[in-house]
């Protein structure tokens, strides 16, 4: 007689779902339920890539398709340490993996005066493509801008600040992210970094696109790129070098500051060192583009305390069926293709991996138990129903797409769809 296997996999970002479609494919007759705390899926893509960056939010359409696959549910809005317990996970699954992702961006530590505003990069982008729950981003308008960072989030948030409100108007930000950032008059914006030009983790491709900017001008100053240091990333440092060298236009400058030391922040501008000579850099906002706290679960890593969770080869310390996957392992950038990686390797570990015993724990249902405490959870049927109407809102507003943000808004959508389903189904074409 062979068992299914089941399996719980907590979070439904790109790792999350990378292990549901590898798992899916090593064990077909697996039954895997992926938990995701909101009711929307997607993770990273959704509130962590640049809005500007759509090419790259396509993945969802191949993370979509892992979760239509017959064996694989989804319940959003269902959240472990509030719902239901990893406890009794671990009763009803033979394997909990935990796909939890980032928790929160990391700063750069340096003395400033009361009255310097920063945020992490990591959260401004939360904020700015809806993420629930956030409170509200209250600053005034920007005339200047520094950004603490040498690698593509730093770009990302320069491309956001720069682009035109236009351009801004029809992206997947939210509606008050587009006004903070049409209300902004930007003059200028400073990226810092404690590398050398040759030692950044700027792609080519996306350092080029700062070129493309209608009313700002990429301009490093020769002698940071002259003191380039060990040359890892020689491709960024060539761009650099043609940007130096090129004519320069009427507009806004966006410099570049390598090989800095933060002193302090002070009546208004951020102050560094290069090369031991001071540096005042005017800044209304300085943003920490220097990468992300793991996240986990209450009682099992993550956070301020450990990077990640700690695990032997994916394998949760002190829990032989649990695995940590993608961000939760806190190794890596945490980019797209690194989870679907981590994923593979990890659904290799969880295949080979024997069942439990048979028992009551073990026969009994996730979905009696959400019942039973009334959760009232977003099955994929109903994450597709809110999605299409968030792609229909959008058009009607000029918009790539109208992101919900609250548990009301998705049941008025669920709603709303169901009823035109069942009025679309009703009506039947005459007989002829």
């Amino acid at each position: 007689m062979t068992t299914t296997k089941k399996i719980a996999v907590v979070g439904a970002g790109p790792a999350g779902i990378y292990f549901a479609d590898a798992m899916s494919r090593l064990d077909p007759s697996a039954r895997i339920d992926v938990l995701e705390r909101l009711p929307f899926p997607y993770g990273l893509v959704r509130y962590g890539v640049a809005a500007d960056h759509q090419g790259t939010k396509s993945v969802t359409q191949i993370l979509a398709r892992a979760m239509r696959r017959p064996n694989v549910r989804y319940y959003g809005g269902v959240e472990i340490g509030r719902d239901l317990s990893l406890a009794e996970l671990d009763q009803i699954y033979d394997a909990v993996v935990l796909a939890t992702g980032a928790s929160r961006g990391r700063t750069v530590e340096f003395p400033a005066e009361d009255d310097c505003e920063s945020v992490c990069a990591f959260d401004l982008a939360r904020w700015l493509n809806g993420y629930p729950g956030l409170p509200p981003f209250s600053r005034k308008p920007l005339r200047s801008v520094a950004i603490i960072g040498n690698g593509n989030v730093a770009l990302d948030m320069v491309r956001l600040l720069a682009k035109p409100a236009n351009v801004l108007a029809r992206l997947d930000l939210s509606t008050e992210g587009v006004q903070w950032l049409q209300s902004n008059a930007l003059e200028q914006i400073d990226i810092i970094g404690r590398g050398r030009a040759g030692e950044t983790r700027f792609s080519v491709a996306e350092l080029g696109e700062l070129a493309q900017l209608e009313y700002f001008q990429p301009l490093p100053e020769q002698l940071d790129l002259l003191e380039c240091g060990e040359t890892r990333n020689n491709g960024a440092l060539e761009v650099l070098r043609r940007f130096s060298v090129a004519p320069v236009r009427d507009a806004r400058p966006i410099r570049f500051h390598f090989g800095c030391v933060i002193s302090r922040y002070e009546r208004g501008a951020l102050h560094v060192l290069f090369s031991g000579k001071p540096r005042k850099l005017a800044a209304d906002l300085v943003i920490h583009a220097v990468g992300q706290h793991a996240g986990g679960l209450p009682g099992i890593g993550g956070g301020d305390a450990r990077e990640g969770i700690e695990h032997s080869n994916g394998v949760v310390s002190g829990r032989e069926s649990t695995f940590a996957v993608g961000w939760a392992m806190g190794a890596g950038r945490g980019t797209i293709p690194e989870s679907r990686g981590s994923a593979q390797a990890v659904a290799q570990l969880v295949a080979a991996a024997a069942c439990k015993p048979s028992g009551s724990e073990r026969e009994a249902s996730l979905e009696r138990i959400l019942n039973a405490r009334v959760v009232r959870y977003v099955s994929w049927d109903a994450w597709q129903r809110i999605d299409r109407s968030e792609i229909e809102l959008g058009r009607m507003s000029g918009k790539i797409r109208h992101k919900y943000q609250t548990a009301s808004e998705c049941a008025d959508a669920i709603i709303q769809s169901s009823h035109q389903h069942k009025l679309a189904t009703s009506i039947r074409e005459p007989a002829s």
